[in-house]
């Protein structure tokens, strides 16, 4: 198969079903709320080693949740559809908190 222009991700994805709100070292990103989906994790289109992650809330609900960072990832960044760099985010112990208007989607970016 021909693959030029396929883009590659030095960040390894490992899917790990749980019930929602629960993860462990095995999840490769950490969400606090139940009420929060991942709903796509995905190469940066623009950016190499990175890893770009889109989050809803679910359930009409205004929420704070924190988001622990893929392993191995330094950086956090609020992006848009486009991937363009809204605010970088300032990580505390490996995690970002975010706030959840009601049906609110979220694109992070993590930079390794």
């Amino acid at each position: 198969a021909d693959v030029t222009g396929v883009q590659t991700c030095a960040l390894p994805i490992y899917p790990c079903v749980q019930a929602a709100g629960a993860y462990d070292s095995a999840s490769f990103i950490g969400i606090s709320a139940p009420n929060v989906i991942c709903e796509a994790i995905k190469p940066a289109a623009l950016a190499e080693n990175a890893i770009v992650v889109r989050l809803y809330e679910s359930m009409r609900n205004r929420t704070r949740c924190d988001i622990t960072m893929p392993e191995g990832c330094t950086k956090a960044y609020r992006v848009n559809f486009l991937e363009d760099i809204k605010e970088e985010l300032t990580p505390a112990n490996g995690k970002v908190e975010l706030e959840f208007s009601p049906f609110k989607i979220i694109s992070l970016m993590f930079v390794k």
